[in-house]
């Protein structure tokens, strides 16, 4: 008996462990039941095949789901599609629909039916009769499509059963001049990954240079691609992208701030380049006179400056130039609202007029401290000023310059009054009166 009911126990143990366990796991994210999938072939023709992979996983609030029809009442599940072409990687999540917990996948397993176009570079996928997607193919990687939009789609099936859809290298490009923001669409996650994919040499590798600046572009030109390019027999490219980066530099030099949003990011590519992979073959401090006196004002400039601190020696006139746009930044509102990324900018004013002041010279420290002690600088960047000269206040600082930092921030201490974006202010200010007593 005694056995009986020790197993009885130890049953029931395990039981509310499994029930606990499964409670805890409720709002994390989905794990896919790898029993739930299949794997369907299609034949195209004689060379190219298209595996459908079909598989069921938990509900979950991310991706996309097409609305061609109501969804699934109560659904608890997802049917989810991924194509893969020949020994291409697979490209996920070309199609989701609704389903409940008892759907079986041999239910979904003709769902998607795929056509290849008379040039072969072009999949036309279908849900039934309606066209969920057009995809093509370059030299290697994944599949790619450009849109999901139903209405978009539909055109480009037009354009497929027509055969006049352009080359994918141009439908590439088109879509990398038209994305400025690569956070915009999820689906820039896979045409990435499908441009990372492409050997050098590639066709590429040149007529991307025209669109460096552009994320997607930056992001093909990656540390091992420049590397290859640049040591290649063959010079032509590596000739090509140092006169592209000397030329936009020189137009950056000579431009008045701010500079416009296409010549800021075509810096943005130059720098991007340069930083890479091409220094080696670039006089780099030539690039870093020209492009330092317009730091923290432009994203390129702080990329540049980063890159090269540790061993970088800065002339007395870049110095006085870089202190001059942090000053103008941190005081002039109507200048800093104006620039590409004005926090960003005001972060590193700050950190640049500190670390890199002129421990004699009082005068040029009191207008620093002036320029970072106003209302609308601390609202937006209080934990910079704290990081930078609250903190290390007593350490960092010479009795005469801690002065100077105390008669500003109790100045700036009745402007802000109670409000919350004082925090750190009242507590620096709070710890200093304490020692003080």
């Amino acid at each position: 008996m005694k056995i009986k009911f020790d197993s009885f126990y130890l049953y029931t143990l395990l039981y509310i462990c499994f029930i606990v366990c499964d409670g805890c796991n409720y709002n994390q994210p989905p794990l896919i039941n790898f029993n739930s999938r299949i794997v369907k072939d299609i034949q195209l023709d004689s060379n190219n095949i298209v595996q459908i992979q079909i598989e069921k996983l938990k509900k979950e609030n991310i991706g996309f789901n097409y609305k061609l029809n109501k969804p699934v009442e109560k659904s608890s599940h997802i049917i989810h599609y991924n194509l893969k072409l020949n020994n291409r990687p697979y490209r996920n999540e070309v199609f989701k629909q609704d389903a409940i917990n008892n759907d079986s996948l041999d239910q979904h397993r003709n769902d998607i039916s795929v056509q290849l176009s008379k040039d072969k570079l072009h999949l036309l996928l279908k849900y039934g009769n309606i066209p969920i997607g057009v995809y093509h193919m370059l030299d290697s990687g994944m599949p790619f499509t450009t849109t999901i939009d139903p209405q978009k789609v539909k055109t480009m099936a037009k354009d497929f059963d027509l055969n006049v859809l352009q080359d994918p290298e141009n439908i590439m490009i088109a879509h990398i001049e038209k994305i400025k923001d690569y956070t915009s669409d999820y689906n820039n996650t896979y045409i990435k990954k499908t441009l990372n994919a492409q050997k050098s040499p590639s066709s590429l590798d040149k007529k991307l240079l025209d669109y460096i600046g552009y994320p997607l572009a930056d992001s093909f030109f990656t540390i091992s691609r420049i590397k290859k390019l640049c040591t290649s027999l063959d010079t032509k490219w590596r000739t090509k992208a140092i006169k592209k980066i000397y030329r936009i530099i020189g137009k950056v030099t000579r431009a008045k701030d701010p500079i416009n949003q296409t010549l800021e990011r075509e810096a943005n590519g130059a720098v991007n380049i340069f930083t890479r992979g091409m220094n080696d073959y670039i006089d780099k401090r030539a690039i870093e006179r020209q492009i330092l006196p317009k730091y923290p004002l432009y994203p390129y400039a702080i990329i540049l400056f980063n890159d090269s601190e540790e061993d970088r020696i800065l002339s007395k006139t870049e110095v006085g130039k870089i202190n001059s746009n942090c000053k103008k930044v941190l005081s002039v509102d109507t200048f800093r609202n104006a620039l590409p990324a004005p926090t960003k900018t005001v972060n590193c004013a700050i950190e640049f007029l500190i670390r890199y002041r002129d421990d004699s010279n009082l005068k040029s420290f009191e207008e620093s401290m002036a320029s970072i002690f106003r209302k609308q600088i601390l609202k937006d960047n209080v934990k910079t000023i704290d990081d930078e000269i609250f903190y290390p206040y007593s350490t960092r600082f010479s009795e005469a310059e801690q002065r100077i930092i105390l008669n500003h921030a109790r100045k700036l201490a009745i402007q802000m009054h109670e409000e919350e974006d004082a925090m750190y202010l009242n507590k620096f200010l709070k710890n200093i009166d304490s020692k003080a007593k």
